[in-house]
């Protein structure tokens, strides 16, 4: 069994600064999940940008969208997204590049449970116990989106975007995304403390990431499968 990762970086937050790194496992279908926690938002999120739409989007986020599309062309492999909290915007970043069809099979917005469950399928037991913001929750709508859509990666968000949703068990910005693949099952827990629209770019630019980060060799493998 790999042991559990013990990387990540502390970066600088533009908001409320925080410098806490968790790491933890938890087994979800028989798979180990390890999984790191890194806090807080990074700086300059939400960047200079230009209008896409109608809507201001960070030119930095696609810019990182275009490196991980080089890298999933030059490894020949396929990714799909399962979101919850960011609504479609991973989608969106992946596809704001040109010929991402070549990599990008499709993305399900799981906004409420019974799309999670339904869909996705996410454990009931998990719903009723652990809740759709968990760690175990976003492994399984991965594990759920890589299967439907049959590609090689897919990568999962569900959190509190705020400003409101929040308890003192899980607070307005706690977010869990992760990344599943056959041989790698890796999950991370943050706390953003933005805006809405700042936590859900954070959200979204972790997740395309953690993408890099698993092409380039930096995350723990597992057998495969």
């Amino acid at each position: 069994m790999t042991a559990p990762y013990q990387g990540g970086e502390k970066e600088a937050n533009c908001s409320s600064p925080s410098s806490e790194i968790f790491n933890f496992s938890i087994e979800v279908n028989h798979v180990s999940v390890y999984s790191t926690v890194v806090l807080p938002l990074p700086p300059h999120t939400v960047g200079p940008g230009h209008l896409i739409n109608g809507k201001m989007m960070d030119m930095k986020l696609v810019d990182l969208s275009a490196k991980i599309g080089r890298l999933l062309r030059e490894h020949r492999k396929t990714v799909a997204t399962a979101e919850s909290c960011t609504g479609g915007l991973i989608g969106h970043l992946i596809t704001e590049v040109p010929g991402s069809s070549i990599y990008f099979r499709g993305g399900i917005i799981a906004y409420s449970n019974e799309v999670k469950e339904g869909v996705l399928g996410v454990s009931p037991q998990t719903l009723a116990t652990v809740g759709a913001v968990s760690a175990a929750c976003a492994a399984e709508m991965a594990q759920g989106a890589r299967r439907l859509l049959g590609t090689d990666i897919a990568v999962s968000v569900t959190g509190i975007a705020g400003p409101t949703g929040g308890t003192p068990e899980k607070p307005v910005g706690l977010t869990y995304i992760h990344l599943s693949a056959p041989d790698c099952e890796f999950g991370e827990r943050h706390i953003w403390q933005g805006t809405r629209s700042e936590n859900k770019r954070a959200s979204a630019r972790a997740a395309l990431l953690l993408i890099q980060r698993y092409l380039t060799d930096q995350l723990p493998r597992t057998s495969s499968e």
